[in-house]
């Protein structure tokens, strides 16, 4: 069967502030969230008479400021049922109300027998202060993900998870250890991983904690729609991926990754309907024959010198880079002077691109990249072991793994 995942990463702004009479504050949110809601919308329109499923989720920019959500009090209830109730066609009102209360929620599918998780990784966002109050298990959502995982394994049920900050980036370490170990705990019972917010095209294996790592599951990162990111030569190429999936069982068999190609649209300014191009599918790209975690471990392993797979890796990762040298220096450029220029920027990064395939990388001291994404990070450890102590042991003991 075809399976739309959607996952939406919204850009919208929203002004908070305790000084201000609850109703002026309901409308400051109420018109900051004008984006998501106009977009909502416009799915409901367009999705009327379709058979698609919508699984709506938040990230980080929706809060102001940004990256920033508690987990406390009531200072989002306003933010979340703005959000809930404009949600309400997708999820039902049950699972609404739900969300509006807690700012994360599952839904079960009957038809595919299938429970889809969806999880608020501001809880684990290295840049939300707010954890500063609650570190260990921010919203108890962990425990409530157990729980559900707990019900989902006796019933015989397919999980999918989605989030938008994946656990091995920019999201709080030893959050993303007692996440990992749920994974591994459950891992029959989740058949995939759906996250974004990197803005780029890439994967995280999940290996078991202990010695012989084996891989036990997959977190797949879908590039953004939006041209923006973080490396090199910005922007990237707008992206969006649609999964092929076994109805027995609800796992992936194959993705196809559709990319606009901003260097040949921009050659051709009077075209009045631009095409989506299918970029590649994983099987053919890679030259694999299935999506399990033994087969992405399989590819990272090859990520051990430069070599063919590393540059289709690299290509795909900045959403079609190879178009992009072309269109920002020179379009006439031949193609092997485009491959040069490929293997002279990243020749000698081939750790650097197999570590970033590992969810747990930031505990393997061969991977750790003297960054500011490192240094923010074991920095905010330090911070939180001081405020609140060591709290692992306490977050073993609360959900009991």
């Amino acid at each position: 069967i075809l399976m739309y995942v959607g996952v939406f990463f919204f850009s919208s702004r929203r002004r908070h502030t305790r000084f201000l009479p609850v109703s002026w504050a309901r409308r400051c949110v109420q018109e900051t969230v004008y984006p998501t809601l106009n977009l909502t919308q416009l799915l409901i329109q367009e999705l009327k008479d379709q058979d698609t499923i919508v699984i709506p989720m938040f990230g980080n920019h929706e809060a102001f400021p940004v990256n920033v959500f508690d987990f406390k009090n009531d200072r989002e209830s306003v933010f979340l049922r703005t959000l809930a109730d404009s949600w309400v066609p997708f999820i039902g009102q049950e699972t609404a109300d739900f969300f509006a209360k807690y700012s994360y929620y599952s839904k079960y599918y009957v038809k595919y027998n299938l429970k889809v998780v969806a999880l608020n990784t501001q809880a684990c966002n290295l840049l939300n202060w707010f954890l500063l109050k609650d570190a260990s298990d921010p919203g108890k959502m962990l425990k409530w993900l157990i729980s559900e995982l707990k019900e989902a394994e006796s019933n015989n049920q397919n999980v999918y998870i989605i989030g938008h900050i994946p656990p091995g980036d920019e999201c709080m370490g030893k959050w993303a250890r007692r996440y990992h170990a749920i994974i591994e705990r459950f891992y029959k019972s989740v058949k995939m991983q759906f996250y974004g917010h990197t803005h780029y095209d890439h994967f995280e294996i999940v290996r078991t904690l202990e010695s012989p790592k084996k891989p036990v599951g997959v977190i797949m990162i879908a590039p953004s729609v939006t041209t923006f990111c973080g490396g090199y030569n910005c922007g990237l190429n707008p992206s969006f991926r649609l999964y092929h999936v076994g109805q027995a069982n609800m796992y992936p068999l194959n993705y196809y990754q559709y990319r606009l190609n901003l260097s040949k649209w921009n050659d051709m300014p009077n075209v009045k309907q631009l095409q989506w191009d299918v970029a590649y599918n994983f099987l053919e790209e890679y030259n694999v024959t299935d999506m399990s975690p033994q087969t992405f471990e399989e590819i990272a392993k090859k990520f051990s010198e430069y070599n063919g797979t590393l540059r289709k890796y690299i290509n795909n990762f900045y959403s079609g880079l190879e178009d992009i040298i072309r269109f920002n220096q020179d379009t006439k450029k031949p193609e092997q002077r485009i491959k040069d220029n490929l293997e002279k920027l990243f020749k000698g990064k081939e750790r650097e691109f197999f570590c970033q395939t590992l969810e747990e990388h930031h505990l393997i001291d061969s991977c750790r990249q003297p960054s500011m994404a490192a240094i923010f990070d074991q920095l905010g450890y330090m911070i939180l072991d001081i405020l609140e102590g060591e709290w692992i042991s306490e977050v073993e003991e609360a959900v009991g793994l």
